[in-house]
């Protein structure tokens, strides 16, 4: 019963959710690309 109710209530809020927060979403993935370049590159070895 919760789970159907949460289940229309994300998909109410879901498109809200992905428009306003694409770009966000986006940049942090690339901030976190280019942290994990610098700070691990070399220092893991296979």
């Amino acid at each position: 019963m919760a789970g159907s109710e949460f289940a229309r209530w994300w998909a109410n809020r879901l498109p809200y959710y992905v428009k306003v927060y694409q770009e966000t979403l986006v940049g942090i993935g690339v901030i976190g690309c280019i942290y994990y370049t610098f700070y691990y590159d070399g220092k893991l070895e296979n």
